[in-house]
């Protein structure tokens, strides 16, 4: 896993140094997002948050700047996502994302908007299984939430912390021979 990171980082390099540009997990993919210079509107002032470059964030819309294919580094011009039962959202470069409608509660999570992380490591972990090497999960906070160990694609441990980032429990995992 730390050599995809490290292979995503490189062609990323344009977007990490500018705050402006977040980052989005999608089916394989991740989608580099722009912020508006005007109308952006998003819960990154919101209570609770234990650290930002971890965190869960969701906005009003976002320009779509770059796809990339996280297996192959090939970069794409659109991806599809679907999340629930709602409608597909069609992400394509060059083009403004909105989403079909906005909560305005700062404080809600996992409510209607664009949802992005500030940075890309947890993008990459949101939703890419690792084969070999470690799998790390935030909270929606943005504080450590577990650490999987996967080998030849399979979880063999995870170690899954407290708010305060000490460990809960650590467990090895088994499979029937």
């Amino acid at each position: 896993m730390e050599l995809l990171y490290a292979k995503l980082e490189v062609e990323c390099k344009p977007y990490l140094e500018n705050d402006q540009f977040v980052f989005k997990a999608c089916y394989g993919t991740i989608v580099v997002l722009e912020k508006p210079d005007l109308g952006f509107e998003s819960n990154e002032s919101r209570k609770g948050v234990v650290d930002k470059d971890f965190a869960k964030f969701r906005c009003n819309g976002l320009w779509c700047r770059d796809i990339i294919d996280v297996k192959t580094m090939q970069h794409k011009t659109m991806v599809k996502h679907r999340f629930g039962c709602g409608e597909p959202t069609l992400y394509k470069v060059g083009q403004f994302i909105r989403p079909d409608a906005y909560a305005y509660d700062l404080n809600k999570i996992c409510a209607q908007g664009l949802h992005y992380f500030l940075t890309l490591k947890p993008a990459l972990h949101y939703r890419y299984l690792a084969i070999d090497g470690e799998r790390f999960q935030w909270t929606n906070s943005g504080s450590l939430l577990s650490i999987t160990e996967c080998k030849n694609g399979k979880d063999i441990k995870q170690t899954i912390f407290k708010e305060d980032g000490t460990i809960k429990k650590t467990k090895l995992i088994t499979y029937p021979s």
